[in-house]
């Protein structure tokens, strides 16, 4: 079998139609065709990046200079779902924010708020990052924990440092804004693989119970949920699948633009210049947009024929 028996099914609500129906084959045929389904889903250009307590200005604006479109996590969930297929022959941008800090907050929103009205103007796509918040809210061990009683002024995280962190009210006020995309990054910042299971459960399915509650706490509709593991240590696959429609990881190298969904739940994201050079990321860039331009002949797009 190859993929082009499913590259030519419709996507979205048929596709799902035609992926139900596959409950009445038998269990061997089943397991064949949601391999090949799988394989299906073709990969994409995507340089995905993280920061920290800074907000890199001069790294933004130089990427989306160089022609970068942003992405959003709609976009990617919906393309991993097969529903809305992200274009293979663009370089994409998505910028993350890591652990909630302060400056994430109003700083952050007044920023997006002139580098977007910026590109409306200009008629182009705008930016619409992720911060990754600690959900603890100092009660990290109670599952199931009520946000309507937690005090407002609660900081989302709490690690005995001098560094401040948002604090219940402005992630609400963030959310409220829709400049940006609040998702999890667990309770403690705990390492998932330095922590018991059932600890690390707590953490995957409670922040992701008080991820919705955050949403629900504004009304504002939430139906796509993303973890980032905490200092990018890979652990709990499973569960995080279970629990979550993506998954970030991190890398300290940039070589590669490549997404694949067979990475969905360990997308790997880039330090920011921060942490790279800054000549590192230009050269990287120039090497991207210099390859995006070549002819696409005989290019692969379907990650199975990189093996062969």
């Amino acid at each position: 079998m190859n993929e082009e028996w499913f590259r030519a099914l419709p996507f979205g609500e048929q596709r799902r139609l035609f992926a139900s129906g596959l409950l009445a084959l038998p269990f061997w045929l089943k397991t064949t065709l949601n391999k090949e389904a799988e394989i299906a889903v073709p990969d994409f250009n995507c340089l995905i990046t993280y920061s920290h307590q800074s907000i890199p200005t001069a790294m933004f604006e130089e990427i989306l200079r160089a022609g970068f479109e942003p992405l959003t996590l709609r976009e990617i969930v919906a393309h991993n779902r097969g529903e809305e297929i992200i274009p293979a022959d663009i370089n994409h941008v998505l910028f993350t924010f890591d652990d909630g800090f302060a400056t994430q907050g109003v700083r952050l929103e007044r920023y997006l708020q002139g580098l977007n009205s910026q590109r409306q103007t200009a008629g182009l796509k705008p930016v619409r990052p992720i911060v990754f918040v600690s959900l603890g809210f100092g009660q990290p061990q109670i599952p199931r924990l009520d946000l309507t009683r937690v005090d407002g002024n609660t900081p989302s995280f709490q690690d005995g440092s001098t560094n401040k962190y948002l604090t219940l009210t402005e992630i609400l006020h963030l959310v409220r804004s829709n400049e940006v995309d609040i998702q999890s990054h667990g309770l403690t910042h705990s390492s998932l693989a330095a922590i018991p299971a059932q600890q690390a459960r707590l953490e995957v399915v409670e922040s992701r119970r008080r991820l919705d509650m955050v949403y629900g706490l504004v009304g504002v509709p939430h139906d796509l949920s993303v973890f980032a593991y905490p200092y990018g240590q890979i652990s709990e696959q499973d569960l995080v699948a279970a629990t979550y429609d993506l998954a970030f990881g991190t890398k300290e190298t940039i070589n590669s633009l490549l997404q694949t969904h067979r990475q969905r739940f360990n997308m790997p994201r880039v330090p920011d210049w921060s942490y790279l050079s800054n000549q590192t990321v230009r050269n990287f860039i120039l090497t991207a947009n210099q390859r995006q331009k070549e002819p696409d002949v005989g290019r692969p797009r379907f990650g199975w024929r990189r093996m062969w």
